[in-house]
């Protein structure tokens, strides 16, 4: 979406949207076509809100969910705990990032 956007601004037309392809026997070598229409701008403007929000606060927060560790790159930074430091984090400052979890 935000390449589409962005391409949009700089042909100073429409653009109907955008695709992704995905190269890989993980991926089923599908081609999905992603939409530029209202709802995918309001999802887009809902990303780029909550990440300036969070940069704007110096509050970027490892919030894994279940069993995200395991496979983790950054277990190594995190250490084997941060599942269990997310208990402990204020759910209200957690809010933004579980709105973006909830797009689609």
């Amino acid at each position: 979406m935000l390449y589409a956007l962005a391409l949009e601004q700089l042909l100073r037309d429409p653009v109907e949207g955008g695709r992704l392809y995905y190269c890989t026997a993980d991926g089923g070598f599908e081609e999905r076509v992603v939409p530029l229409d209202s709802e995918s701008r309001a999802s887009a403007r809902t990303v780029l809100d909550v990440v300036g929000r969070a940069l704007a606060d110096g509050f970027l927060p490892a919030a894994p969910v279940a069993g995200a560790c395991r496979w983790c790159d950054y277990r190594p930074v995190c250490g084997p705990h941060e599942e269990a430091r997310v208990a402990r984090k204020p759910p209200e400052r957690l809010a933004d990032l579980a709105r973006l979890r909830a797009l689609r």
